[in-house]
């Protein structure tokens, strides 16, 4: 697949890395040769498949406490990469990976963005610097699920835990159709993340269930100059 790649955009000049995102387990199986052509920029803790029956679904079971969270514009999310403060806090290695997908910190990558995924922040009491967001991404599989990713950006806790809330309560919008019976929701965070636990806890208290035992459970970002 790479030799493809090299091949498909060795003539394109404004191509200048090739990146890949990879897991933990294949970073074991192969980690020693991938790092032989790529540099790690970053690894993140990913929880897959938080998931539960619609009808075991009860949202109503967590306090009420979304104000806080607002959607983000195009312009606000300019603001947030122009921001070295903000950058350096939010986003190791100088890179945001919504859905797995790795972009670099540029205005020119807004748009892209913002057609695949939905952007959410909550700012520091002096309404100037953000300190948490969350990056949301919405698929159906067919008539028997809802699938949510939800990508965090930030390291506390509780102020984590008011996304949460907020995803909570668009999923149960989503569901509210009553086409679906099941729901699956995927979760990635920073590894220096604290108090997971006070988050994590609001996806069990509304009936959905963490399957922390499987085995994929990091996200790997790798990226080299093409040559």
């Amino acid at each position: 697949m790479l030799k493809n790649v090299d091949d498909s955009y060795k003539d394109v000049k404004s191509v200048k890395y090739k990146t890949m995102t990879s897991d933990n387990v294949n970073m074991q199986m192969n980690g020693e040769r991938i790092k032989r052509q790529f540099t790690q920029i970053l690894e993140r803790q990913v929880y897959l498949a938080i998931n539960g029956e619609v009808a075991d679904f009860k949202p109503n079971n967590t306090e009420s406490d979304k104000i806080k969270v607002q959607e983000l514009t195009s312009e606000d999310l300019k603001d947030i990469f122009q921001s070295k403060d903000t950058c350096s806090r939010l986003f190791p290695g100088e890179r945001i990976l919504p859905g797995w997908h790795p972009y670099r910190l540029l205005s020119e990558n807004i748009p892209q963005m913002m057609d695949e995924f939905t952007f959410w922040g909550t700012k520091s009491s002096n309404l100037s610097t953000y300190t948490t967001l969350t990056v949301t991404e919405n698929y159906s599989l067919g008539k028997m699920s809802v699938y949510k990713i939800i990508c965090v950006y930030g390291s506390d806790g509780i102020d984590i835990r008011v996304h949460v809330l907020k995803h909570i309560h668009n999923v149960n919008i989503l569901l509210k159709s009553g086409a679906y019976t099941s729901i699956m929701i995927d979760v990635s965070h920073p590894l220096n993340c604290q108090g997971t636990g006070t988050f994590l806890s609001v996806f069990e208290k509304c009936g959905l269930k963490i399957n922390e035992d499987l085995v994929v459970n990091k996200m790997v970002l790798l990226e080299r100059e093409m040559k």
